[in-house]
């Protein structure tokens, strides 16, 4: 599956001197690049995913190829791709994917959890073996989650930060305080730990007005009941999206804000 990083750096690039159909057709090869470094893709797979007559794509594919005595990079003599078996091999890939990496507690965090997912290995599990007992294991997993903990309370702030603007804006609850020690602390530093994407349980909640009171109990979703596992899977599973009231419900497929307050001249009925 491909996967490329978008580096701001792209911006300076002498690749954007050239034809915005050449510009085109790289991002598309970017697009497409597997963790090898190569896009496994034909001309004419690239004409039909730009639009682009085989000609076109065949003069940016040429262009690609050849050196670039304008580009910052002395690899190959600037060019961005080269023809091998299989595909295009993306020149600078490595370079881009393996450096500037954020060193940022959370984003270091997040690519550890990444990791470990696509191991397979449950986060603070280390095995045993020969040489390491399963007190051993245990001790290292009991370190590295009070560890993880400990590092997850300065997000604290900022998640709170950004609930009680996010309520503010949509009519739900606000919280008051995360108390060091408390239950609702505990909560949210394990679903730190576990690698909640906060902003994106927030957006996906935004595409849910269920969740903001458009039901037929007016249930309004809490701090406290997001934070919950199961729940945080339901919403960005979009359980909610269809659950709305009256004909709202039979018309959620085919616009996501129907439902939502501006349907009810500003407020939602039984909200309060």
């Amino acid at each position: 599956m491909g996967f490329t990083k978008l580096d701001e750096t792209i911006l300076r690039s002498s690749i954007m001197a050239e034809q915005p159909e050449t510009f085109k057709v790289f991002i598309a090869i970017l697009a497409a690049t597997d963790p090898d470094s190569i896009a496994r893709v034909s001309s004419t797979f690239l004409a039909g995913a730009c639009y682009l007559d085989l000609e076109t794509i065949d003069e940016a594919i040429k262009v690609l190829e050849s050196p670039d005595p304008r580009s910052r990079s002395m690899a190959e003599d600037g060019r961005r791709i080269r023809r091998v078996d299989g595909g295009y091999l993306v020149i600078n890939y490595q370079k881009y994917r393996e450096h500037h990496y954020s060193r940022k507690h959370e984003a270091t965090r997040k690519r550890e959890y990444r990791k470990r997912k696509k191991e397979g290995t449950p986060l603070g599990h280390f095995g045993t073996g020969a040489g390491h007992s399963a007190s051993a294991s245990a001790s290292a997993s009991a370190s590295e989650l009070k560890g993880g903990l400990k590092g997850g309370k300065t997000e604290i702030p900022e998640i709170r930060e950004k609930w009680n603007r996010f309520a503010e804006g949509h009519d739900l609850p606000k919280i008051h305080k995360i108390e060091a020690g408390s239950a609702r602390e505990r909560t949210v530093l394990a679903r730190i730990h576990e690698g909640m994407d906060f902003e994106e349980i927030l957006k996906a909640i935004h595409n849910q007005p269920f969740l903001f009171g458009d039901n037929d109990r007016g249930w309004l979703t809490t701090f406290d009941w997001i934070m919950k596992p199961a729940n945080q899977a339901k919403i960005l599973e979009g359980a909610y999206v269809k659950n709305r009231i009256g004909e709202a419900k039979d018309r959620a497929a085919e616009n996501p804000l129907v439902g939502h307050k501006s349907q009810y001249g500003g407020r939602r009925p039984n909200a309060d």
